[in-house]
């Protein structure tokens, strides 16, 4: 036989496996083997873990425990499923009363393990659930959203305390409507704190503040007149009728950079002393339509700085303003040593969220459980306008614990003016 040649050896060319991708799927596997053993244990008792309440009452546990249980092994999410494994005392009590139930010493092993192999990677990647949890989140959109959320409870109970106020439900509300004059544009808002509580006597607060900018920040001038027209004699622009009796008192502060402020004065603590402050105005003209050379994009801001459980921040947009009904969300750091949002652009400082913009409908439902006169407030708004809500579209981002200080905005890029060169 002849001799054969080797030919050049193949070159296989791998990619390095990132510390992240190893971590992933070390929690994949464990979770789906929780997750696996609890179904099985639950499976062999007769334990239906779409009704946590009927487990709670079969086994004899505690209805958190339950609940735990029950939803580690419906979750969708493998990955959101692991932060609901109980401690070491919660699984022994869980595992105990499987037993008292009837399952079989395999199956209760099998859960034992798997449940020891959640503790045991907690103390080789974090050393705590806390941080372990924070981890996880970061491969799952849904555990991100609850750990965020989570995270900024604790957030919102420590400036309460720090700041001596909290609130309710922070409420923001643009209209977007075509004026008389083809280049710009009708704005209406309406800003709210509801249920508004000092912990502390000494609490003045600022409720609401005002000031329009271009792209870069600078000043953009607008006459404002209340929605309401009971306060056209000065002063804040109160929307009386949605304001809490008797109504709150309030002073106008000029600060820096065209901001005006409207800020409550002391007042009594806890729920005596809960205020409910809506304030609203509107402006015919003076937002440019078209895209500017320093202002290329039309934003919708709401200024979080109270302590509150909820925001609402809802845009609605004329019919013919087809280049504003696909709003964009984000949400800006507003602490002092920057960067601060919209003067250092629109890419530093943005804080990540997962919560995303709802679309209401056209013509928008109002539906609004949080603010029960809310289709009053709009009806309102659109009649000062001069357009019905059937012309409009609706926009909703709805945040829970949102952080302070920031800035929430809703934004659509501006169009060129038609006779522009292109």
């Amino acid at each position: 036989m002849g001799e054969q040649k080797a030919g050049p050896m193949t070159q296989i060319q791998t990619q390095p496996v990132s510390a992240q991708a190893v971590f992933e799927v070390q929690a994949r596997d464990i979770a789906q083997r929780v997750r696996r053993t609890l179904a099985d244990l639950l499976a062999g008792v007769g334990a239906d873990p779409t009704k946590p309440q009927a487990v709670a009452r079969q086994l004899g546990l505690d209805k958190n425990l339950a609940w735990k249980a029950s939803r580690i092994v419906t979750d969708e999410d493998p990955l959101a499923s692991i932060p609901r494994v109980p401690g070491r005392s919660g699984q022994r009590i869980l595992l105990d009363a499987f037993a008292q139930a009837g399952a079989s010493k395999p199956a209760i092993d099998a859960a034992r393990e798997a449940m020891a192999d959640v503790e045991r990677m907690v103390e080789t990647h974090a050393g705590n659930r806390e941080t372990f949890e924070m981890m996880l989140a970061a491969l799952s959109p849904r555990g991100q959203a609850e750990r965020d959320e989570a995270t900024r409870r604790l957030s919102f109970q420590g400036n309460s305390a720090t700041w001596g106020v909290q609130a309710r439900v922070h409420q923001s509300t643009h209209f977007l409507a075509p004026s008389d004059n083809p280049d710009e544009l009708q704005v209406a808002i309406i800003s709210g704190l509801v249920d508004l509580r000092r912990l502390r006597a000494n609490a003045p607060w600022t409720v609401a503040w005002v000031r329009s900018w271009t792209d870069q920040g600078a000043l953009l001038k607008t006459n404002r007149e209340p929605l309401d027209p009971r306060s056209n004699g000065g002063g804040p622009p109160l929307l009386r009728d949605f304001c809490s009796e008797p109504l709150p008192t309030l002073r106008e502060r000029k600060g820096q950079n065209g901001v005006t402020r409207y800020e409550i004065m002391d007042g009594e603590v806890g729920n005596t002393g809960v205020v409910t402050c809506v304030n609203g105005w509107f402006m015919r003209g003076g937002t440019p339509r078209w895209r500017q050379p320093d202002d290329h994009i039309g934003e919708h801001n709401v200024a979080l700085n109270t302590p509150v459980e909820m925001v609402i921040h809802d845009l609605y947009v004329h019919r013919s303003l087809d280049f504003a009904m696909n709003p964009e969300m984000a949400l800006y750091s507003q602490l002092p040593g920057g960067p601060v949002y919209p003067f250092d652009g629109p890419d530093l400082g943005r804080l990540p969220i997962a919560d995303t913009v709802m679309d209401l409908g056209s013509p928008p439902d109002l539906t609004t459980p949080e603010l029960p006169k809310y289709p009053a407030m709009v009806e309102l708004a659109l009649s000062r306008l001069g357009f019905p809500a059937r012309e409009f579209r609706g926009f909703r981002v709805k945040l829970r614990y949102p952080p302070i200080p920031s800035m929430l905005v809703l934004r659509f890029p501006l169009p060129a003016r038609p006779d522009e060169p292109r």
